[in-house]
């Protein structure tokens, strides 16, 4: 494959996957349908891994593990119900005192996103995204999913 070939690739698998991310939160959360299909693509997702809705707030939270052997660069996107990216880096790791390696899923509860990253279970602000709590959990290697 040529490199714009697999460029072109590449993108299009990252949108096909923020596509089906999202499809999948709205069969498993009850989160509104989307009008319309849409491709998204070029909007900053690196290695997207979960997408989870969040009522209150009317948009969605899409971690995104960054890239692949760095650390603490990971981050969360916020994405409204029509696909228009709100803030492509509303918390990310290595800015304002935000630890994030690779975080995977993510779970909301009253005013608090709960995210799993690697070995250790983060807190976030459910409206300003600050950092809160970490709670370590001992002999885990990868936390994927919170529910």
């Amino acid at each position: 494959m040529t490199g714009t070939a697999s460029r072109k690739y590449a993108a299009m698998r990252r949108s096909l996957l923020a596509v089906a991310a999202v499809a999948i939160g709205v069969i498993v959360t009850g989160a509104p349908a989307l009008a319309e299909t849409r491709t998204v693509a070029n909007i900053g997702l690196n290695n997207s891994e979960s997408a989870r809705y969040d009522a209150a707030g009317d948009h969605w939270l899409v971690s995104n593990i960054g890239p692949r052997g760095a650390s603490n660069d990971g981050f969360i996107t916020l994405v409204s119900p029509d696909g228009t990216v709100l803030d492509p880096k509303w918390i990310a790791g290595g800015v304002g005192g935000v630890t994030l390696v690779d975080p995977l899923g993510m779970a909301i509860q009253g005013n608090t996103v709960y995210v799993a990253d690697t070995a250790t279970v983060r807190t976030f602000d459910r409206v300003s995204g600050k950092p809160g709590s970490a709670y370590p959990i001992p002999g885990a290697i990868r936390l994927n999913d919170l529910t």
